[in-house]
């Protein structure tokens, strides 16, 4: 037995004689995947379909690195090509979707397979690598039984695509020196094309990856296609409009003025730490876990600590305090009527806008969204449902009661109307009802669902309730607990009808949290216990990084990547550039000024480049009547992309992220710089606070509203939409 190696159209290509096996399984039986790696059955009965509808000449399969060339069509132009890459699979996954028919009925010349990749990831919370050569032996069965079900076609194994220097990087050059051994020559061939991905001095290039490190950018999908190209060449496969397959389009689709169909999903005082995706061991959200399995993560999202001050900084474009939102309560809560918001400009430029649950900007009628650029509303007054503080901040009256989250009145459009129902699940339905129609029509629509949910009290239907409740929780953690599960069957619903109504493609979907997270303890069989916080040492309500960093998961479907995290710093106050340009719709002149900006080149290069900046949080909250001079010093961070500044003590976080020490000390002229910056920030800021000095009105107008209607006309019953 001798190892053959030749150079092929500029490939290293090995083979060994006698073949490694002609067709016989290995005797290791491959372990079922582990819940993380989803077989994605809807996604595999796509791919069947795709393969039934026309001869099938190219075939390749992989992982999320393979699945990955479907966000950038143009690099890679082949007829009769078959992309069998799924986010997540491992080896096991691919034999699974060999045995239940994914090249049944198909007779390709070549098929190219590069996996291995999430078998040695780093080990980390359910996701434990495996020994080299148990990924070789997954690696061989794969062969085998490709070989036997398409006994003409070529295979070339490719090695596994290097990672950035650690563990992972060991283990997959650990596979790829026993992968020379698959090959026989006759009908298996192994390719490294590794030399592509790797710089001068020969090691990894980073320039060809996005910032996790494993997944490729565009630059890396070019440079991938043009290693093809001899491969596709000599197996006589036909490019789309015969020209170099790396050059047949622009390496990123250009989203600018797509005018996708944008639904933001934010919770109220849900963290990080309030989702199994991101560590929780106890709470069970596995619909948000598959969303963040299919998303782009933004790992460095940023809020304010507190909810209306998020709200006016998402609609505005611009710091809260800029708005005059200092506070939740005291007139402090509503978003200046100078303030032209982005559901505004889009309304004008043909999109439906509509916001379904939480508002918390204003409730007197100017204020209201239908005066604000939604065009359709469906909402409960104040903060939350059933508050009400001295002034205008307050809830329709009958939502005060005990059983506040159930059974509701709400405000549609122009009428107070009675639900049926616990208030998350209500609020999903008719922004899907909503949503439905407005796909039916092909109307490009903005859907902002906000529910209450899970702000206090602590109130959940008893069939969320009952499992923490059995395992002798107190009745506020299952209650709070009880209804993030209801917000995740409600996200699952949203995912499935977008499935069932095929609205996926020209859709941006994002979830989100307003602030850092709210439950930081509870009881359990009558003793205390500190809640899981994601490694934050704080949440809502603080200067600190647990006050404003929430988790951001965007998804649109073969847009942006599936599983590809981003750490470039970025905020709510970016929303208003990014949907206006995405919507194509220009910013007028004479508007307030905006501080945030587009995320778009991040959304079409994760990897692209994006200039440090300072972004400033205060908690404010002073007293009413109080001079916001007095709270300067109080409360208050500045953060870039390495470090945050909370009052005197500094962090770097790209080392420190959950803030332990404090390096002040070590770098005066980092604390000086931020501090001078901020103190720039305040004294262009206070003249902007315009409602600290606005009296309280003697009536609360959404109970004006109330008693009006109920005497006039009445509260009438809600028609629940047919979804």
């Amino acid at each position: 037995m001798r190892l053959r190696r030749t150079i092929v159209s500029g490939l290293l290509v090995s083979m060994l004689i006698p073949a490694a096996f002609a067709g016989d399984r290995p005797s290791t039986v491959m372990p079922e995947p582990s819940r993380l790696k989803k077989f994605m059955p809807k996604l595999h009965e796509e791919k069947l379909a795709e393969a039934r509808a026309g001869n099938i000449d190219f075939v390749m399969i992989g992982d999320s690195i393979t699945h990955g060339w479907s966000r950038h069509p143009g690099v890679l132009k082949v007829e009769k090509m078959l992309n069998l890459g799924f986010p997540g699979d491992r080896t096991q996954n691919v034999l699974w979707r060999l045995q239940h028919g994914a090249v049944d009925g198909i007779s390709p010349r070549l098929v190219t397979l590069m996996i291995g990749t999430n078998h040695a990831h780093e080990p980390k919370k359910g996701y434990t690598p495996d020994a080299p050569e148990d990924i070789f032996t997954g690696i061989e069965a794969v062969v085998a039984d490709l070989r036997t079900r398409l006994p003409e076609a070529k295979i070339i194994v490719f090695s596994v695509f290097p990672r950035k220097p650690g563990g992972a990087n060991d283990r997959v050059n650990a596979v790829n020196a026993m992968l020379p051994r698959i090959a026989d020559g006759r009908h298996v061939f192994h390719a490294d094309i590794n030399r592509t991905f790797l710089n001068d001095q020969g090691s990894y290039n980073a320039a060809l990856y996005s910032r996790d490190g494993l997944h490729l950018n565009a630059a890396g999908y070019a440079a991938w296609a043009e290693a093809l190209q001899p491969l596709l060449e000599k197996e006589g496969l036909k490019t789309a409009s015969n020209v170099p397959v790396a050059r047949a389009e622009p390496l990123v689709p250009k989203l600018a003025g797509s005018r996708p169909n944008i639904i933001l999903v934010m919770t109220d005082d849900q963290g990080m730490g309030d989702l199994s995706c991101m560590g929780n061991p106890i709470l069970k959200t596995p619909h948000l876990d598959k969303f963040h399995e299919l998303s782009t993560r933004f790992r460095e999202f940023h809020v304010s600590p507190t909810c209306a001050p998020t709200r006016a900084a998402i609609f505005s474009g611009r710091h809260e305090f800029r708005n005059g939102v200092t506070h939740t309560i005291h007139e402090r809560d509503r978003m200046a009527l100078s303030t032209t918001t982005f559901p505004k400009l889009l309304a004008k430029n043909g999109y439906e806008t509509g916001i379904f649950g939480k508002w918390h900007l204003g409730d007197e009628d100017e204020y209201q969204p239908y005066n604000r650029g939604f065009t359709e509303v469906f909402i409960h007054g104040a903060g939350g449902i059933g508050q009400k503080f001295r002034g205008s901040c307050g809830d329709f009256p009958p939502n005060g009661g005990a059983g506040k989250y159930f059974d509701n009145v709400l405000l549609h459009n122009d009428t107070i109307v009675q639900t049926k129902g616990f208030c998350t699940d209500v609020f999903f339905q008719a922004a899907l009802g909503w949503i439905k129609k407005q796909h039916e029509s092909k109307t490009p629509y903005f859907a902002y669902i906000s529910p209450n949910a899970p702000h206090g009290p602590m109130i959940a239907p008893e069939k969320y309730k009952k499992r923490w409740l059995d395992a002798g929780w107190d009745q506020n953690t299952a209650g709070r607990y009880g209804m993030i599960e209801n917000i995740d069957d409600n996200f699952g619903l949203l995912m499935q009808k977008l499935d069932e109504w095929e609205a996926w493609e020209n859709t941006l979907v994002i979830f989100m949290t307003d602030n850092g997270q709210a439950g930081r303890g509870g009881k359990k069989d009558g003793k205390p216990q500190k809640m899981f916080m994601a490694g934050f040492k704080s949440g809502k309500c603080s200067a600190y990084e647990g006050g404003s960093h929430v988790p951001a998961f965007w998804r649109w479907k073969g847009v942006l990547g599936e599983g590809v995290d981003i750490d470039a710093l970025c905020a709510h106050i970016d929303f208003y550039k990014t949907f206006c340009e995405l919507a194509g719709v220009e910013i007028p002149d004479g508007i307030q000024k905006i501080d945030g900006r587009s995320m778009l080149p991040l959304l079409e290069d994760p990897n692209a480049a994006w200039a440090d900046r300072e972004l400033f949080t205060h908690v404010g909250r002073w007293k009413k009547d109080e001079d916001p001079n007095r709270s300067r010093d109080k409360s208050w961070a500045v953060r870039t992309q390495k470090w945050r500044l909370v009052g005197d003590e500094l962090y770097n976080i790209e080392k420190d992220p959950f803030e332990t020490t404090s390096v002040a000390a070590e770098h005066p002229e980092v604390v000086q710089r931020l501090r001078e910056s901020y103190l720039n920030w305040w004294e262009e800021t206070v003249p902007l606070m315009v409602n600290e000095d606005q009296a309280y009105p003697d009536v609360n107008p959404q109970a004006v509203r109330y008693e009006k209607q109920l005497k006039e006309r009445g509260i009438p019953d809600w028609a629940a939409p047919e979804l």
